[in-house]
């Protein structure tokens, strides 16, 4: 049998977004092109037991029933600019339902009996929408400046957008009519929301520009065209949804100054006029899905709402499972599942995700009493030897941080093998029990890969991941040094050769520990942060003084520089490989400069590999395929010549 291998990237298939209507299912997959170097999404249907596909364009995403059965809606690119068309039951081609300028579609959804959309949509900036830009390039002007007059003018993968926020437009399906739900224009808005009756649309908005995080819901009357607030909770909400006429439910928490994901997201449910109330409060973890991997998992609606029991998503202990609760504070979680499961629905007695395990690419799964997998989409994965992480509980300090160890296929327990430890991102997400290509290939080159949650880390409890809250490099890294310690003491472990890596706050942790020991034989920090003053300062996202991080960025510098690996740079020892992309607007490419060059003035080891402009932060998770394979490349490469298989 052969090794998985870098290019197997190319063989990957992931499945989500689910959407259920009695016993039938529609869901996207995705896959790559590996000719034209680009990702196709296509919409399936799962019925009678058989799964068959039923778009054909190389975009079709977000597809959702006709409440009445009468076909399936989506959103799709076919025609360039972004659009929601309607694919009838009985066949025929799908209908462009709207007629959007350039521009992004965020979500939509349908109004209970399918005459209406409400669709989430932002227009592209003039300047760049592609008339413009040939129209420059035939005349051979520049592009134009851009006049910024907000903090929150750009985002990580999506580009620019200066002062435009996404609104809410009524669309008629019959029609194709549009009408703009009045709202102020400063707010950004998402989970529109039909009450039952057809009647009413709720919605979410908050001010961007604000120093706290309050979001507004806000109701719509469609026969008055009035817009009224219901009500106003500290902190953020997300995925608002009707669950009857008088009752919503949203996910969020309560404290408008943790942007950051240290506090539990709960389900609330609010009754117009009473106010509000979390029914997950006794469960001690966050509504969603918090797993990092790097085969397209985590979309989809998270919640579900039937006869009385509410169904969502729960991460807990490197697994993302279904649980239930109730209005009156009662849960459990609905069965035992070793993996991540990203998205569902139900009928109230059968329940259809999709879900990923540690040796399994997403795929689609049922549950009705027993869990059965149901698409074998990446059937290639049997072809291939793959290994099953083994999980251990590694003691540190007054903690126990969840660790697992991923070994060769074909491991041999005499030998003594060169070991990496990766450090994961966020910092408030997790490892846990998904597929994820690039450890399984690192694996399958002669290394023992390691990876652990230490604290900081979702699944565990809101004490745990708020221990680290302003306060980096401190309790996570005596966590990760007790980790560190344990793989030491294993006897497969070759001590003298031993690499560290992660990716933003994992590049981060990754520049901190080479700043505080020399231990590790290589390294390599990827999309990182380096100098938490100029990170502050530059990050697509908006910073607010003493909120998570003590002080400023301008004034208040002391706590910042003091957790600042860069402040570090002189004790870096360690051969450092750097990876930064151009287009990172969340670690923006100057953190990777400062620390390039301040080793090279220092005269250590480093090489900086610079991606290109149309690259991301999320370049391991969704760039570019061929730079992807190449990036996989370059870390092996690196691996090879410092810890020599």
């Amino acid at each position: 049998m052969e090794k998985i291998t870098v290019e197997d990237l190319f063989k990957i298939k992931a499945v989500s977004s689910v959407d259920m209507l009695g016993n039938e299912a529609v869901f996207t997959l995705k896959e790559i092109d590996g000719e034209k170097n680009r990702y196709i999404t296509n919409i399936y249907l799962y019925s009678g037991g058989e799964i068959r596909k039923i778009t054909s364009g190389n975009s079709d995403s977000m597809p959702k029933w006709h409440p009445l059965g009468k076909g399936i809606f989506f959103v799709s690119r076919r025609e360039e600019n972004q659009q929601i068309y309607f694919l009838r039951r009985d066949g025929g081609e799908a209908e462009k339902i709207t007629n959007f300028p350039e521009g992004s579609i965020f979500e939509y959804t349908v109004s209970p009996d399918g005459k209406l959309l409400a669709v989430v949509f932002m227009e592209s900036l003039e300047h760049l929408k592609k008339d413009n830009v040939k129209q420059r390039k035939e005349k051979n002007l520049s592009n134009p400046p851009l006049e910024i007059r907000t903090q929150f003018y750009r985002l990580d993968g999506f580009g620019y957008f200066l002062d435009k926020r996404p609104k809410i437009f009524l669309v008629d399906v019959e029609s194709g009519q549009v009408s703009e739900i009045p709202s102020d224009k400063r707010f950004w808005h998402s989970s529109p929301t039909f009450s039952p009756d057809g009647k009413s649309l709720a919605f979410l908005c908050y001010d961007t520009e604000e120093r706290e995080n309050r979001t507004y819901i806000k109701l719509y009357n469609l026969e008055s065209g009035e817009v009224s607030d219901i009500t106003l909770l500290e902190g953020p909400k997300n995925y608002l949804r009707f669950v009857s006429g008088g009752i919503l439910m949203f996910l969020g928490h309560d404290d408008p100054n943790d942007g950051w994901g240290t506090k539990n997201i709960g389900l609330w449910v609010y009754e117009i006029g009473k106010g509000a109330r979390n029914i997950t409060e006794k469960i001690d973890n966050s509504v969603g899905y918090y797993i990092l991997g790097d085969t397209g998992e985590g979309e989809g609606i998270p919640i579900r709402f039937y006869d009385g029991k509410f169904y969502f998503i729960l991460t807990e202990f490197g697994n993302a499972v279904i649980y239930w609760a109730d209005l009156d504070g009662n849960f459990g979680r609905l069965f035992e599942f070793r993996g991540g499961i990203s998205s569902f629905d139900t009928d109230g007695k059968t329940f259809i995700f999709s879900a990923s395990t540690p040796t399994l690419p997403p795929e689609l799964w049922m549950y009705d009493g027993e869990v059965k997998r149901i698409s074998k989409f990446n059937g290639w994965i049997e072809e291939v030897e793959v290994s099953d992480p083994e999980e251990f509980w590694v003691d540190s300090a007054d903690a126990k941080i969840h660790t697992w160890i991923l070994k060769p296929p074909d491991f041999n327990p005499n030998l003594k093998y060169p070991t990496i430890l990766y450090i994961h991102g966020g910092p408030h997400m997790c490892y846990g029990n998904v597929f994820f290509h690039e450890l399984q290939t690192t694996a399958s080159n002669g290394y023992i890969v390691v990876y652990s949650n230490p604290r900081g880390s979702k699944g565990y409890g809101e004490k745990f991941a708020s221990a680290i809250k302003g306060d980096w490099g401190n309790l996570d890294y005596i966590d990760i040094m007790s980790v560190v310690n344990f793989i030491r003491g294993l006897p497969f472990v070759d001590v003298d050769r031993l690499g560290i890596t992660g990716g933003s706050y994992g590049g981060y942790m990754t520049n901190w520990v080479i700043g505080n020991t020399d231990i590790f034989k290589a390294a390599i920090t990827d999309r990182s942060v380096v100098n938490l003053i100029s990170m502050m300062g530059t990050a697509d996202f908006t910073f607010s003084p003493d909120q998570y991080w003590e002080g400023d960025f301008w004034d208040r510098i002391e706590k910042l520089w003091e957790r600042s690996p860069l402040r570090l740079a002189k004790n870096i020892k360690t051969p450092l490989l750097i990876i930064h992309s151009e287009g990172d607007y969340r670690c923006p490419i100057s953190e990777a400069e400062q620390l390039f060059k301040a080793l090279k003035i220092l005269g250590r080891e480093v090489v900086f590999v610079r991606y290109p402009q149309e690259t991301s932060h999320g370049l391991s998770r969704s760039g570019p395929p061929d730079l992807r394979i190449d990036r996989l490349k370059r870390y092996l490469a690196w691996w090879e010549k410092y810890l020599k298989v």
